[in-house]
C-alpha cells in the first residue's frame, strides 16, 4: 500500500499494516519476514517432505524402521 502510494505517510502505513513503525520501515527496504527467510532455509520443499514421511510410515509398518543415517541417504 505504501510502495504504490495509497498511504502518504510512514505512520498511516504501520498503523494499517498493524505492526511496529521499526518492522515495517525494514520491509520497505527489502527485509524479509522472519517466516520466509526459514521456508527458503529448508532442504525439503513441502511435498517432498511429505513423500519421506510417507516412505518411512511404509518401512516401519512393514517392520523396516529407519535411522536417521538411512533417512539421510535416501534424500
Amino acid at each position: 500500500m505504501y510502495n504504490s502510494g495509497a498511504i502518504a505517510t510512514h505512520t498511516d502505513a504501520t498503523t494499517a499494516a498493524e505492526m511496529p513503525r521499526s518492522t515495517f520501515l525494514h520491509r520497505v527496504h527489502g527485509r524479509r519476514s522472519a517466516e520466509d527467510y526459514n521456508k527458503g532455509r529448508q532442504l525439503l520443499n513441502t511435498a517432498e517432505r511429505g513423500i519421506l514421511v510417507w516412505y518411512c510410515d511404509i518401512l516401519q509398518k512393514t517392520g523396516f524402521p529407519q535411522s536417521v543415517k538411512d533417512v539421510y541417504k535416501q534424500r
